[in-house]
């Protein structure tokens, strides 16, 4: 009896350690837009102490980048860029900007946001 109950403690400690899966993912892509001049879009939701905002696309300020900014006032989150080079991920605690900023490559650019 007694190893019984500690292997359902030891179980359900292990699966209370296991992240938790994100509720909401949002997906963007460049379709269309195309990389001649730069360009932003912003995404944004919820209400009260759920609020969150992304913005995404592309700059020639310096280079020309691809860029994606998350942010969730009361969630951790994460944003993924995908672009002709590699796929780029930044997460963040609530209350702060997840960020990735890349040099830009490829035809198609793809954004999440999960929080």
């Amino acid at each position: 009896m007694k190893k019984i109950l500690l292997s359902s403690v030891i179980v359900l400690g292990l699966l209370s350690l296991a992240p938790s899966a994100f509720a909401e993912s949002k997906s963007y892509d460049s379709l269309g837009k195309g990389f001649a001049r730069a360009w932003t879009l912003t995404d944004s939701g919820g209400s009260g102490s759920a609020t969150w905002e992304v913005e995404y696309g592309f700059n020639k300020f310096a280079i020309d980048e691809d860029f994606i900014h998350g942010y969730h006032n009361s969630k951790g989150h994460t944003v993924k860029l995908t672009n002709g080079n590699d796929t780029y991920s930044d997460s963040n605690s609530a209350g702060k900007w997840s960020r990735i900023d890349v040099r830009h490559a490829g035809q198609t650019v793809y954004y999440n946001f999960n929080f």
